[in-house]
């Protein structure tokens, strides 16, 4: 049986359309995984998403941010490539990440 899942690409757009109204574009943030170096505002973001959507957790939302700004430079699991590509995808399309951070190729193991 399969389980729930929470991250829909409508839950996924609208994570990154309000990251993007309260944080602005990535381009725009002072550190690698948050907008700025108290992080306070970020992390209640996220649990607010997290309540919202119905994630288990703010930590499940940053996970998924986390997602979007990962390269994956190297070899990416079979099991991950949907979540990554996803996260990647709608990032884009809400302006939160721009074409530097989508790679030219990916190699994936099946």
């Amino acid at each position: 049986m399969k389980k729930n899942n929470i991250w829909t690409n409508i839950n996924r757009k609208f994570l990154y359309t309000k990251l993007v109204e309260k944080f602005g574009p990535y381009k725009e943030w002072e550190l690698k995984h948050t907008p700025k170096k108290n992080n306070k505002d970020y992390e209640e973001f996220c649990e607010e998403i997290a309540k919202i959507i119905g994630a288990k957790s703010g930590r499940a939302v940053s996970n998924q941010i986390d997602w979007a700004l990962s390269t994956q430079e190297n070899t990416i699991k079979e099991g991950h490539i949907t979540t990554w590509l996803r996260n990647k995808h709608i990032a884009k399309e809400a302006g939160f990440i721009d074409n530097s951070l989508i790679p030219k190729a990916i190699i994936c193991e099946y």
